[in-house]
């Protein structure tokens, strides 16, 4: 079983596709900028669910290859063959669900269901929930819209790109500074007679 990273959300049309810049049945590009990193892995749940070359989404192709934005129907040459978790129980972050207009899978927990690429809006009428592992850890959980999460789990933005030295150096000082303040917990004040006087040059 292998895992795939740098899948992303699209906030103009909800639906889950591989970073880049495709086009969105919404107008212009996929919008990523308030999205977080999702993970797909090669085995385990629903099989059939593939990417396709030309909009960059992921869509299941079990029955029938549906409506792809760039023309014709979604072009799944050369894709791998994704496993989706439908269990509620499972870790990650809920609320997916399949369109059984264009195929595709997106995010159904926000007010906007989504542009769909056959026309019109998304329909997950008859569609289960979906759990989809966020930032390479199924463990990070959020039943919000998409956003990006770091390392420790804290929501560290909801809007623009946050870059993963980002991420890290803010981790990082985080942890400095937790670390700071068990030292000075640990250890009682000082008497100000204690404390020296700023540091002189001469």
């Amino acid at each position: 079983m292998s895992v795939q990273h740098e899948w992303r959300w699209c906030s103009k049309d909800q639906c889950l596709f591989y970073a880049g810049n495709a086009v969105c049945p919404a107008g212009g590009v996929h919008s990523h900028a308030a999205s977080g990193y999702y993970s797909l892995m090669s085995a385990g749940g629903q099989m059939n669910w593939k990417w396709c070359k030309k909009c960059q989404v992921l869509s299941y192709t079990g029955d029938k290859i549906g409506v792809c934005t760039a023309g014709g129907v979604h072009d799944v040459s050369g894709s791998g063959n994704y496993g989706l978790a439908s269990d509620v129980s499972a870790r990650g972050q809920q609320g997916w669900k399949w369109c059984n207009k264009c195929r595709g899978l997106a995010y159904a927990q926000g007010a906007d269901p989504g542009k769909c690429q056959a026309g019109g809006n998304h329909d997950h009428g008859g569609s289960g929930d979906y759990v989809i592992a966020l930032n390479g850890d199924p463990g990070k959980n959020s039943q919000e819209n998409p956003m990006y999460y770091d390392l420790a789990g804290f929501e560290v933005a909801s809007l623009g790109v946050v870059s993963k030295t980002e991420t890290f150096l803010l981790f990082l000082s985080l942890q400095i500074l937790f670390s700071m303040f068990l030292e000075a917990k640990a250890s009682p004040p000082r008497a100000f007679a204690q404390i020296s006087a700023p540091y002189s040059a001469n």
